[in-house]
């Protein structure tokens, strides 16, 4: 009896033991260094820690993993417990969200733009889907699959018939195929199905899905492929033997950078090319005196443009091309822009310095002698190597030689007369001078005569017989 109740003792005191107690927050306590304690933290919605104990003192770390609908914001995940029995810092683990959509011509059914959420799409009337009715948003924040479209119910897509070189029963293809068709894939004699499965599909875009290759059989090879600025001068057969070896050179204004050039016929296919042509480089065009070179490059077929600064004109040929020999033609030459000696205008005076070239800018200025300027009286050199407008000319004003009878012209004779010259005149013997304000005059007597706007002033005095 006594066995039987030390018995019960035990088993109830065992059942105390590990019978759950209700869950609560896991109080600090202090670390003998100092400091609080940090607990092991509750997993909670956002995220997971991966701890190991049930304490952490101050300044040891715990890392956590961001759990399905949530993501890392940052690059740390990392929380370190602090003196004050805190972790820090917090979790950041954001939800993950889908960016909002619209579809042209369609209708959307969602809710929340959360992660796991799904979206119903539906076209308008007179428009089809092409894509996925539902939508689903993914764990990178994107919608998967790729968003469909509406499209127009009278744009039909279809499939042309298949093209596979060296297939046989292309006379038995159909002109068209709608999207989800199918059509089988033979290969002529001697040829091979490689690739693909010989039933193909039409797809949604209107190519076929999974075309395979009708690949030559017997060791033959056929033409070599395309390779990018090269070429051989043997690729006119039209089935090559095995172990036939074929050389490859760059094209013209190409060079060789890497090798081999050689492919070789093996079991039916050519080996890998390995060779690489790149554009032959010309390098600088020259150096252009008072101009300069422009550049699309300087690779073979670019070109280099000059031209001059200002105040000076190219002489040659502006543009050169990058050849496979280098760059054509020759470097121009950029002369001073010169205009040519200023006009001599007469009865004008120019005032013109220069040290021989007469560059753009210079000015030459004019000044009349005799008469009136008719123009401007500076001209300038422009940058075509003209004068920026005529030479100006001095108007004039001149005057017959007067006839004086039965007198004679003294002093001052001459063909004609400029503005404000003058002159002297006499009468003959026994005759003497008769005008408005004087009628004797002693023999041999002058008088002054002046010139004035193309006339002469005071009346010419005329001779009379002098009494004797």
């Amino acid at each position: 009896m006594a066995i039987m109740v030390w018995t019960c003792v035990f088993l109830a005191f065992s059942a105390h033991l590990v019978a759950p107690q209700p869950s609560s927050p896991i109080a600090t306590s202090a670390d003998p260094r100092g400091g609080k304690t940090c607990p092991l933290p509750q997993k909670n919605v956002k995220a997971t820690y991966d701890g190991t104990k049930h304490t952490y003192k101050p300044g040891e770390t715990i890392s956590y993993s961001c759990n399905v609908g949530f993501r890392l914001l940052g690059n740390s995940n990392i929380s370190q417990c602090k003196i004050n029995g805190q972790w820090k810092p917090d979790v950041k683990c954001q939800p993950i969200k889908c960016k909002k959509f619209t579809i042209n011509n369609g209708k959307l059914n969602n809710g929340r733009l959360r992660f796991n959420t799904t979206v119903s799409i539906s076209c308008d009337v007179g428009y089809r889907l092409r894509g996925p009715s539902v939508v689903t948003c993914g764990a990178n924040s994107s919608w998967t699959p790729a968003l469909p479209t509406c499209e127009d119910e009278l744009v039909r897509v279809t499939c042309p018939p298949p093209a596979v070189p060296n297939s046989s029963g292309q006379d038995g293809y159909k002109i068209e195929y709608e999207v989800g068709e199918q059509a089988t894939i033979s290969c002529q004699e001697g040829f091979e199905l490689i690739g693909s499965p010989q039933v193909i599909t039409c797809g949604a875009d209107g190519q076929w899905l999974g075309t395979p290759e009708c690949r030559f059989t017997g060791g033959k090879c056929q033409p070599p492929p395309y390779f990018p600025h090269a070429h051989t001068e043997f690729s006119n057969l039209t089935l090559y033997e095995p172990n036939t070896s074929l050389r490859f050179i760059c094209n013209h204004g190409y060079r060789m950078v890497r090798g081999p050039s050689t492919i070789y016929c093996r079991n039916g296919q050519w080996t890998e090319l390995e060779l690489i042509c790149e554009k032959r480089k010309c390098g600088s065009a020259g150096e252009i005196t008072n101009g300069r070179y422009h550049y699309t490059g300087s690779s073979f077929g670019d070109t280099a443009t000059g031209s001059c600064y200002e105040g000076y004109r190219l002489v040659g040929v502006a543009v050169r091309h990058c050849k496979a020999y280098g760059w054509d033609g020759r470097v121009p030459v950029c002369e001073a822009i010169q205009c040519p000696e200023p006009p001599v205008v007469p009865d004008a005076d120019l005032f013109f310095d220069t040290d021989g070239l007469i560059k753009s800018g210079y000015v030459a200025s004019y000044s009349c002698r005799f008469g009136t300027l008719i123009g401007t009286s500076d001209i300038i050199c422009t940058e075509d190597g003209t004068w920026s407008a005529p030479a100006p000319r001095c108007d004039v004003v001149t005057c017959p030689a007067p006839n004086v009878m039965s007198g004679l012209i003294v002093s001052g004779q001459r063909p004609r007369y400029h503005y404000g010259s003058s002159m002297d005149t006499g009468c003959q013997d026994f005759l003497y001078a008769e005008n408005d304000s004087q009628r004797d005059f002693a023999e041999n007597e002058t008088t002054a005569l002046t010139s004035h706007l193309g006339y002469i002033i005071h009346k010419l005095p005329s001779s009379i017989f002098r009494d004797t």
